[in-house]
């Protein structure tokens, strides 16, 4: 095991992602606009459950 490939296994488990580095990338672009989302929208109305539901990432 070497340290790139160490890494790449840390990176894997922290992102739950696959081997590829650019999707990680994509995945991580895609949490933080849609957290942003979610920020504004509790900004708007408050705090409602629709809108905190975060256990559906793909």
């Amino acid at each position: 095991m070497t340290k790139g490939e160490r890494r790449d296994r840390q990176r894997r488990k922290k992102k739950h992602m696959g081997v590829d580095g650019s999707s990680v990338k994509l995945l991580d672009q895609i949490t933080r606009r849609k957290s942003k989302q979610i920020r504004e929208q509790r900004k708007e109305y408050g705090d409602p459950a629709e809108f905190t539901d975060d256990s559906t990432e793909d």
